[in-house]
């Protein structure tokens, strides 16, 4: 899923990736009840992407380079673009 973060006269662009339903949680911080409603609230897309998320800032992003690799290792499934 590819979506924009809304910053004070900018945004930033994300790219992130939307599990399987059951895929085991991911590890790391940020897993709690507050970080939950406070991505709720600032972000564009559900916590779960938020977690599996990276932003486009430092290196770019070649969109067909992402759209082989999905069509390669994950064959059936669609880039969603929520710019």
């Amino acid at each position: 899923m590819l979506w924009r973060q809304r910053v004070p006269n900018a945004s930033i662009p994300w790219v992130g990736v939307r599990r399987r339903d059951g895929a085991p949680s991911l590890l790391g911080p940020g897993r709690g009840a507050l970080t939950r409603a406070v991505g709720a609230a600032l972000v564009p897309v559900p916590f779960e992407v938020l977690q599996s998320s990276r932003a486009v800032s430092g290196w770019r992003l070649d969109r067909q380079r992402l759209a082989d690799a999905v069509a390669h290792f994950a064959p059936g499934l669609r880039i969603v673009d929520g710019h």
